[in-house]
């Protein structure tokens, strides 16, 4: 969280659910909610994380979003603050090194162009009258 933090993104109420029905029937609106599934659980395929986004289909707003991270995939470095991106809205980027890099062996530091102010350009930008 503290690496999107440093991009100018806030957050709200953190705090550890250990299995509630809303957790498990996609949390509540305006949440991020992240489960380590037992194997087989879920089909992540190639994937040792995946990110659940369900959004308002007319703006683009978030509603909420679930990660899914295979287990021992909790220690690689920077998956999950490659996921809670995508919980965020932005998609991969195709630069290596790239926090937003598809591969999670390339996964680096570099965050050009996710700052948060960015980010509220982009959706006033979806937002706006006559957008394609």
């Amino acid at each position: 969280m503290k690496y999107w933090e440093r991009l100018g993104y806030e957050w709200g109420s953190v705090y550890l659910d250990e299995g509630s029905i809303a957790c498990r029937r996609g949390g509540f609106t305006g949440e991020i909610t992240v489960l380590l599934p037992e194997a087989g659980v879920a089909n992540f395929e190639e994937h040792i994380a995946v990110t659940r986004t369900a959004k308002i289909v007319d703006t683009g707003e978030i509603v909420k979003s679930q990660v899914f991270m295979i287990p021992h995939a909790s220690d690689k470095l920077l998956v999950l603050e490659h996921e809670l991106g995508h919980a965020l809205g932005w998609n991969h980027h195709h630069a290596r090194y790239h926090i937003m890099y598809p591969e999670w062996t390339s996964i680096g530091h570099n965050s050009r162009g996710l700052e948060h102010r960015r980010y509220l350009e982009e959706m006033e930008r979806i937002r706006a009258p006559g957008r394609n």
